[in-house]
């Protein structure tokens, strides 16, 4: 498996995941998330600075798909269980500690740490999940 692909996968993921948030953007706005005072202003460089980070975070998900080889040893399961499994334990390993350091040294409103959440599970899963198609594809 050639590591350009499953970068290109991994950044392919990431602007997925910005595209999948930006859909469910009213479903966040109902959780109440979006007080004022809570988050910035946002504006086209926000949003390119966000999507660019998304994409970055993307393309190092599919370089830690390439070097676990793909979750190898995990085996007779289908490629989309193999995204969802490898999209789990990097958000639990990469993604909770960060939000639970914050959650006890910043004063963080919950809602907005629960955004967070949504967004980089988000990431995660859409980067998995297309690390893990373009692999099996691959094979």
């Amino acid at each position: 498996m050639e590591l350009s692909y499953q970068l290109l996968a991994g950044a392919v993921g990431g602007l997925a995941s910005v595209l999948l948030l930006g859909l469910a953007a009213p479903l966040i706005v109902r959780l109440g998330a979006f007080t004022p005072g809570i988050w910035r202003q946002t504006s086209a460089t926000w949003q390119i600075a966000h999507a660019s980070i998304q994409m970055l975070a993307g393309v190092g998900l599919g370089l830690l798909f390439w070097l676990s080889w793909g979750l190898a040893a995990v085996v007779n399961i289908d490629w989309w269980q193999r995204g969802a499994v490898f999209s789990a334990v990097t958000w639990a390993v990469l993604a909770i500690p960060v939000l639970i350091a914050n959650a006890i040294s910043v004063q963080v409103e919950w809602r907005a740490a629960l955004v967070t959440i949504i967004e980089w599970l988000c990431t995660a899963l859409c980067a998995g999940l297309a690390c893990s198609w373009v692999w099996t594809r691959s094979m």
